[in-house]
């Protein structure tokens, strides 16, 4: 039988989630289907449409919620440190699937007076403090791998920023397929990481069966 503090954990946010969408369908006079319809039902465009962009939606998610869930093991095994790493990790991860889900930096950080550059200049300055706080950390990890994600995102950001106009100029919409295509990739090697460092530190704690390696 399922606790009153379980039901409560599960219904409580479903049910303000969707008062919230009534509340704010009244105050802003927008429909009720735009806040609950598929996107592209309610665009009214092909199902597949935006389909890399939703996988890597999907791999910061699933970067985000291992993270979250190995620190809350660590915590109750006292393990300060990872601890505190895994838990900045999965809300770093989650703020990014949410900025690519609800294009918080191209969108919304304009309506609050922010420009493209300088709110990813914000979020490049908190990823340098994640990595300058959690180095010793990070250095005991497949640092490699982490780098490799790092470049592929920065990557992306510089072409959608500073070459888009000229690739456009020469490679015309095969400049999303590079610019997408050095996103997703980063986003799958940032997965990656997470999850086989969260699994590696689960594995050190003899929580799990020896079956990986930091190699």
């Amino acid at each position: 039988m399922a606790s009153t503090k379980l039901l409560l954990i599960i219904f409580f946010p479903a049910i303000m989630i969707l008062l919230a969408i009534a509340v704010i369908s009244i105050l802003f006079d927008i429909p009720i289907p735009t806040f609950t319809r598929d996107t592209t039902t309610v665009a009214g465009i092909h199902p597949i449409s935006g389909f890399l962009s939703n996988l890597g939606i999907l791999l910061w998610c699933i970067a985000g919620t291992t993270c979250a869930i190995v620190a809350y093991i660590l915590k109750h095994l006292e393990l300060r440190e990872k601890y505190l790493f895994l838990l900045s990790s999965a809300f770093l991860s989650a703020y990014l699937m949410i900025d690519d889900l609800f294009q918080i930096h191209e969108y919304f950080s304009f309506q609050i007076g922010l420009s493209d550059t300088i709110t990813i200049t914000l979020l490049g300055i908190a990823v340098l403090i994640y990595m300058v706080q959690f180095r010793h950390i990070i250095m005991q990890t497949d640092i490699l791998l982490f780098l490799l994600a790092l470049s592929l995102l920065s990557s992306s950001v510089f072409v959608d920023t500073i070459a888009e106009q000229f690739l456009t100029n020469q490679l015309g919409d095969w400049e999303y397929f590079i610019e997408d295509g050095i996103k997703w990739i980063g986003i799958v090697c940032w997965c990656s990481y997470y999850v086989k460092t969260s699994i590696c530190f689960v594995k050190d704690t003899a929580l799990l069966p020896n079956t990986m390696s930091q190699e």
